[in-house]
């Protein structure tokens, strides 16, 4: 196996990598980032990063002279291309990101790949674990209903969250907000969100404990401690909040909140998340049909079933 300094003194002599490619000065055009998305309080300057990836069964140490955002963005892409498999990248502070870690902030995007701002997202942690985890698909939807109990019901995928941020920006009411976790995510894109909810949690529950099922009502969150504040509201209040975009995350099945959402809200754009057919009522998607124009649609990642996020706008 080689050392780092080793590896480094090749490099020097041959102007080569250990995969035998000629090693360039990297260039920040050559990347795609998302605008106004990207961060730039994030280290940018040019520094040492070690890099540590395997190949053949044999493991390799590369010196990177460029910035701690471009390695991200070189490792993914040696993952998309798989020519090595990437352990881990090491930054000049020391600081060490592995495999899960590169996956987490970055991502694909028109074939380009991106870096994801940085965000406080335990939710999108534990899934991508999870996903990439060699746990059998019966255990990560146990997981995943674990995660809807402790976070919500539908993953916050960074680049899903920045994408519905921007049909609800500037400003945006959810009913249904349980524990306010998703009005935390879209708040930290700067949405300002109010949330409702008829029974807002308040205090701790053991989250070990199964799921109650009730007929009629689905599962059931109990009490919890909340992510972002959520006042007690039922969807009349939604009357007094027409310059705002509706969203709607999980509208409970068999239940008519959803439906009576529709009737007191007078604004014009609807965000709807919801899995396919086990969700709200019939009534609902009735009058969504009648009613509502669909702009646009997005996949969302899931342990549990298929979900996705419908941007709705008024007919008339």
């Amino acid at each position: 196996m080689y050392t780092l300094q080793e590896h480094c003194e090749n490099n020097e002599e041959q102007g080569v990598d250990s995969r035998g490619v000629r090693m360039q000065e990297p260039s920040i055009e050559s990347f795609l980032f998302l605008g106004n998305d990207f961060v730039t309080e994030r280290v940018t300057v040019v520094e040492t990063v070690a890099y540590t990836y395997s190949k053949n069964r044999r493991e390799y140490h590369l010196c990177l002279q460029c910035s701690l955002d471009e390695a991200l963005l070189r490792v993914r892409a040696d993952i998309v291309e798989r020519t090595c498999s990437p352990i881990k990248i090491e930054a000049s502070d020391g600081t060490c990101y592995n495999r899960i870690d590169i996956l987490r902030l970055t991502d694909i995007r028109d074939g380009s790949i991106v870096l994801l701002s940085p965000q406080n997202n335990p939710l999108w942690d534990e899934f991508v674990r999870i996903h990439y985890s060699s746990a059998s698909e019966q255990r990560a939807r146990q997981q995943g209903y674990r995660l809807a109990r402790q976070y919500a019901w539908a993953i916050t995928e960074p680049a899903s969250v920045r994408w519905i941020a921007r049909y609800l920006g500037p400003c945006a009411v959810e009913m249904g907000a349980g524990l306010g976790y998703w009005c935390w995510q879209l708040s930290q894109h700067g949405v300002d969100i109010f949330a409702y909810d008829i029974a807002p949690s308040r205090e701790a529950v053991d989250l070990t404990q199964p799921l109650v099922y009730e007929e009629g009502q689905g599962y059931q969150i109990g009490w919890r401690v909340l992510f972002y504040p959520v006042q007690q509201g039922t969807p009349v209040i939604l009357q007094q909040h027409e310059k705002r975009t509706l969203f709607l995350c999980y509208p409970p099945v068999h239940d008519p909140m959803a439906e009576e959402c529709l009737r007191d809200y007078r604004g014009s754009t609807l965000v709807l998340i919801a899995p396919s057919g086990s969700t709200a009522t019939p009534d609902f998607f009735l009058q969504l049909k009648s009613a509502w124009k669909k702009i646009d649609e997005r996949r969302l990642p899931s342990l549990i079933t298929p979900v996705s996020v419908e941007v709705f706008q008024r007919k008339f």
